[in-house]
């Protein structure tokens, strides 16, 4: 189960498909289907009542009921009640999730299964009792990177003096004002994480997933840590390297597949592209169409009419008035097709981690437009390391998109950044599916053992707050005795000092 992303499910999709082909009997619950799926491969479509859900419930939050006006309130809102407001409605959609007659029928049936999958990330601590329903060992993959609070759960070691959060405007090389900055954004997300989890997710688990049993299972808290293994969509080559605990696995870019021929339309527009191509999209949540705005389409339009290149825009909407001649729309492109042709020069994209694993792995430059959740992070990232450039929507103008695709197509620091971030992701042991499929069995065959103890020791254990607290006690009671004995021996050469003088 996972939130209505298509882009988190590409990053299941591989791994449930692999699994089926090795012999598994697969069930999965999603909101999206997979495409020809193996006969052993079973999907329970979890049918929501809103067709874009995730745009939908992001929208509650803003004036008007659309994506334009989340956008821009998110441009102006503190990083930190952004923060607040995705767990919150990470939670919003997993309870509407967890209300489905599909889930509730399963909380009630008498299934078996040897090994529970579940997705993790913006408010999904509840679906961890599906571990404990079915007594099996239960996998964790995060689609969105390094998630702090999913790791801290996971007894994962989390700094904020050189590691940042999902949403933090911070990269691993912070000044003294930054750190401190870090260090109240991190106190204020784990207040609020834990207290999501704590209250929100215990609610909709003692309300929603019930079964026989479910009476005497542990508290979220432990089972929500309780995980075998994790799955985390990061990798050092779009990413910030951390330590990890041996039950914590990397599997960047398993959404990346290999190219194939692109339509006959595309191929030749982008062959005829003889001083290169641009291709702009904004993923599968936020729609270009919605947040440009008359005014900014023109900016965007203009530039690309004075530009050489030609331009793919992925545009939604059925009209696109006074559409430049080397500008080709349509409302679905094949992106990773797209991106692997020689002559694409950059990619205008929103900065989700997806769509930046499918540039990165081509060699591909981008110019990042960051709308919410870890786009920001993963944008800062491409732009201090060289492969990018971000430029923040409220600023966007016709002069500051120009310099910065001139500056992106035009200077070969990108372009040969680009293409060394492309031959670190390529250059690992084995694919990233592959690694997924390893893992996933080794725990079907040995359990939790990977589990560090750390996953199991209660907070104050784990930072050592009861032996720093003894220790302050003990340096206290020292200080204390030891200002008491100068004080002893003061007052003891104070009274002997007259005698000594009557003596003499």
């Amino acid at each position: 189960m996972h939130v209505p992303a298509k882009s988190h499910h590409a990053v299941y999709r591989p791994i449930l498909r692999a699994l089926a082909n090795r012999g598994h009997n697969v069930t999965y619950y999603s909101p999206f289907p997979v495409d020809d799926p193996p006969a052993n491969l079973k999907t329970v479509l979890l049918e929501l009542p809103s067709p874009t859900p995730l745009r939908a419930l992001y929208s509650k939050h803003t004036k008007d009921a659309d994506s334009k006006s989340f956008v821009e309130k998110a441009q102006e809102t503190n990083p930190v009640l952004v923060a607040v407001n995705m767990y919150l409605m990470g939670h919003k959609i997993t309870e509407s999730m967890m209300q489905l007659e599909k889930v509730q029928d399963l909380m009630r049936s008498d299934e078996k299964f040897d090994l529970v999958i579940t997705a993790a990330g913006y408010g999904q601590q509840c679906v961890s009792t599906l571990g404990h329903k079915f007594n099996a060992p239960r996998v964790e993959i995060i689609p969105v990177g390094d998630v702090s609070y999913v790791l801290d759960l996971a007894g994962a070691p989390d700094n904020p003096a050189y590691m940042m959060n999902t949403h933090s405007p911070f990269s691993d090389r912070m000044n003294f004002v930054e750190r401190m900055r870090n260090v109240f954004h991190w106190t204020f997300n784990r207040v609020i994480q834990y207290y999501v989890t704590l209250v929100k997710h215990q609610d909709t688990m003692d309300r929603y997933l019930t079964y026989p049993g479910s009476e005497g299972r542990p508290s979220i808290l432990e089972m929500a840590s309780d995980s075998a293994l994790i799955l985390l969509n990061s990798h050092h080559s779009i990413g910030y390297t951390f330590p990890k605990p041996p039950h914590i696995k990397e599997i960047g870019g398993i959404n990346v597949v290999e190219s194939k021929p692109l339509p006959k339309d595309i191929q030749t527009f982008l062959d005829n592209a003889t001083e290169g191509a641009i291709y702009f999209s904004l993923g599968s949540v936020v729609s270009v169409s919605d947040v440009t705005g008359d005014e900014m389409r023109k900016a965007f339009s203009n530039v690309f009419g004075r530009m050489k290149q030609n331009v793919l825009w992925k545009w939604e909407a059925d009209d696109f008035p006074d559409k430049p001649p080397n500008v080709m729309t349509s409302k679905w492109f094949p992106q990773q097709d797209v991106l692997a042709h020689k002559n694409v020069k950059a990619f205008i994209t929103q900065g989700g981690m997806m769509s930046i694993y499918e540039a990165v792995s081509r060699g591909v430059p981008l110019l990042g437009i960051p709308f919410f959740g870890d786009q920001t992070k993963n944008l800062i990232h491409a732009s201090t390391s060289g492969y990018g450039l971000m430029v923040d929507y409220a600023n966007i103008t016709e002069s500051s998109i120009e310099w910065a695709l001139e500056e992106l197509i035009h200077n070969p620091r990108h372009k040969a950044e680009a293409t060394r971030r492309a031959k670190l992701f390529h250059d690992r042991p084995m694919k990233p599916v592959d690694e997924a499929i390893y893992w996933i069995e080794y725990v079907l065959k040995h359990g939790r053992v990977l589990q560090p103890a750390s996953v199991h020791i209660p907070l104050y254990q784990l930072y050592l707050l009861d032996v720093l607290g003894a220790i302050a006690i003990v340096l206290t009671i020292s200080v204390m005795i030891s200002k008491r004995m100068v004080l002893f021996c003061k007052l003891v050469i104070y009274r002997r000092k007259p005698q000594k003088e009557k003596y003499q």
